[in-house]
């Protein structure tokens, strides 16, 4: 066979694997919360090392949440270690911390809030178990942009060497 037509099957071979790979896993959709009203945290499952977002909702309405209230959540480790993240304001009477688990398994939480009269943010608890971080279980978005200059650059650079 002559060495273009073994390049170009090559070539169109490898964009294959290649888009067959992103349709595999990369229109997979992430576990987002926040498209569906939420009346209490909810229990996730987390990636090591990713960000999970946990929402809490406040039993009161404050005039200004980002001074008016102090909310922290302490992550614990089935193997003792505490992570202790504050919780931020997201208007109205809504509160998110996000937490990214640092090791595998069970993590509980529970919240101080500096308004311990308000039952929704103040002692609230739940729990997370986390899995284990796979480097390739989400491919970017943006992959479909290298997959298109990969082509391009291919039948390119094969349109000018028939010439």
């Amino acid at each position: 066979m002559d060495k273009i037509v073994q390049l170009k099957i090559k070539s169109l071979f490898l964009v294959l694997v290649l888009c067959s790979a992103h349709l595999s896993y990369g229109c997979e959709k992430d576990n987002d919360v926040s498209e569906e009203p939420i009346d209490a945290p909810e229990e996730t499952s987390p990636i090591q090392w990713r960000v999970t977002e946990i929402d809490f909702i406040s039993d009161k309405l404050y005039s200004n949440g980002f001074d008016d209230v102090d909310l922290d959540v302490v992550f614990m480790h089935s193997d003792g270690t505490e992570i202790n993240v504050p919780a931020f304001w997201n208007g109205r009477n809504n509160w998110i911390v996000r937490f990214s688990p640092t090791f595998v398994g069970l993590w509980e939480y529970c919240t101080i809030c500096s308004d311990v009269s308000n039952t929704g943010l103040h002692n609230k608890t739940g729990s997370i178990i986390c899995t284990k971080y796979h480097y390739f279980s989400k491919i970017p978005l943006d992959f479909t942009n290298l997959l298109s200059n990969i082509a391009n650059l291919t039948l390119s650079s094969l349109a000018l060497r028939t010439i």
